[in-house]
This record gives structure tokens, sequence and C-alpha cells, in this order.
């Protein structure tokens, strides 16, 4: 089993991955870390699965906000940003994984 796949099934909920889930005296996380959602499209990409990475991806840009702005966190059931606002920390998991993601010269040349 791949450490990947692991924490995909431990901490991804709808499509988004949470930071842990153990209860940290506020209770049990309920919303995604936006960097660590970046961190899953890199490693995906990583191990070949580049229509999987670039979806999710896709899916975290979808809800920038419309100056490109982007959270600490988000609340895939209430479909919002939550926690911090703006956080560096969020946008640099998108430049990371844009990379990661983005096409290859021989897929494009």
């Amino acid at each position: 089993m791949l450490h990947r796949d692991a924490i995909g099934r431990a901490l991804l909920k709808d499509g988004w991955l949470r930071r842990y889930e153990v209860d940290d005296g506020f209770g049990s996380p309920q919303v995604a870390f936006m960097i660590c959602t970046f961190w899953l499209a890199q490693a995906l990409s990583l191990v070949g699965r580049a229509d999987e990475a670039r979806a999710v991806f896709e899916k975290v840009r979808s809800v920038m906000s419309p100056l490109g702005l982007m959270s600490e966190d988000f609340d895939p059931l209430e479909g919002r940003m939550w926690g911090n606002f703006p956080q560096a920390y969020s946008h640099v998991g998108l430049i990371h994984a844009a990379f990661c993601v983005s096409p290859r010269w021989s897929e494009v040349v």
C-alpha cells in the first residue's frame, strides 16, 4: 500500500484533503487544509496519475476568490473558504502544484 493512498483513505473528504483527523481540543476537523489538497495533486502527478492530479488541482483552483486569493481551509460541506484569509501557504501550494500538473513540453509540442 502506498502512503499517498493510505493518507487519502484516512483524510480525504469530498475530494478535499484534511490536515489530520484527531480531535485537537476543538473537535475533529471538518474542513480541508488547502495546501494539503494541493500536495495531493502534486503526489498524484509525480506517480504518473496526471488526469487525477489535474482534476484535484482544478477543484481547488475553482474556489479561488475573483482576485485569485485563497484561505487556509475550505469547508466542502458549506462550499466556502474558512480560516485565515488570504493565506500565503495556500498560494505556495498552488504554485508548486501548478508546476507539477502542467503538461510537459513533449505533450504540447
